[in-house]
């Protein structure tokens, strides 16, 4: 699996620094690409680019430079998880909570710390330190984090139909299935001869499904960009009914799904009392405009059901 590293390492920096100018210009893209950053950070310290010795000797040559490792894969799990959550919920920005994977980071900083020999790098520090309990327990506090992180977000994603969301389904099956097996090893291994295939079966899984987490990100940010570009033609559209029919559009100062929300109403309103009479192009405009609504956002739909039984 090491050849995978320094490939995997690349692709996670291109999709970081293509997304720079987005990150710029939408606030609601820096978790994501704050996540992307942090699992190639992650990646580099397993020697991608710059051996891991020469990074751990940085360190001061005691292997913190894994206890690095499993920080910045502790919060890569977390912000990207969060990151899909959001976008699986339509949030305008993800509420990363930071607190939580710091203090987890804690946890296992505990026992890594109380590890006896950590003199000179170890390109697997645990299961070179498997004679010590304190080494087991800092390895299985790390992955039940990140095991932690997915199992979230697959409870966050029961009930969302949409093709995107089986790049996190996957993905995130492919970790959590990874990091419990890799615990199994280490446990195992600890009291008996190592066996191979577990090894080679996490290799198999967990690096694949951060590439497939990583693939969602990027999918549902295109689709981000789809809808708003749809949004911005149905604003425009809308607009132009009501300027042909001179009634003025007042701008809005508000999210766009809730502008062509309130474009359909003034529209609505207009027929009522006869100052718009749309053209049978126009009402079809106006028809593919509320079932988007209603389809895209349904809370937006369950308000103009409310507003529509009060009056």
């Amino acid at each position: 699996m090491d050849q995978l590293y320094l490939p995997i390492t690349l692709v996670l920096a291109a999709a970081a620094i293509i997304r720079i100018p987005t990150v710029i210009r939408q606030p609601h893209a820096r978790p994501a690409w704050f996540a992307t950053a942090l699992a190639m950070l992650a990646l580099m310290t397993r020697g991608s680019l710059i051996p891991i010795q020469t990074l751990d000797a940085w360190l001061g040559d005691q292997n913190l430079i894994f206890l690095v490792q499993c920080w910045l894969a502790t919060f890569a799990f977390w912000v990207m998880c969060e990151a899909a959550g959001a976008d699986t919920r339509r949030e305008r920005r993800a509420s990363l909570r930071l607190w939580i994977p710091s203090t987890w980071c804690v946890v296992f900083t505990v026992p890594f710390f109380l590890i006896q020999g950590r003199k000179g790098t170890d390109l697997f520090f645990i299961d070179a330190h498997l004679g010590e309990p304190s080494a087991i327990v800092c390895g299985i506090l790390y992955m039940l984090g990140i095991t932690g992180s997915c199992g979230r977000l697959l409870v966050t994603l029961r009930g969302r139909p949409a093709a995107a969301h089986w790049f996190f389904r996957i993905g995130a099956s492919c970790v959590v299935v990874a990091s419990l097996l890799w615990c199994a090893s280490i446990v195992i291994a600890a009291h008996q001869t190592p066996i191979d295939w577990m090894g080679t079966c996490f290799d198999s899984l967990f690096y694949p499904g951060v590439v497939i987490m990583a693939l969602g990100l990027v999918t549902f940010a295109i689709q981000r960009q789809a809808r708003r570009i749809t949004m911005q033609r149905r604003v425009s559209q809308l607009r132009a009914i009501l300027s042909r029919n001179d009634v003025i559009a007042p701008d809005p100062e508000q999210e766009l799904p809730l502008v062509v929300f309130d474009l359909l109403v003034r529209i609505k309103d207009a027929r009522t009392i006869g100052l718009v009479s749309p053209t049978i192009a126009e009402a079809k405009v106006i028809a593919h405009a509320t079932a988007w609504v209603d389809r895209a956002f349904p809370q937006i739909a369950s308000l103009s059901t409310a507003n529509g039984a009060s009056s």
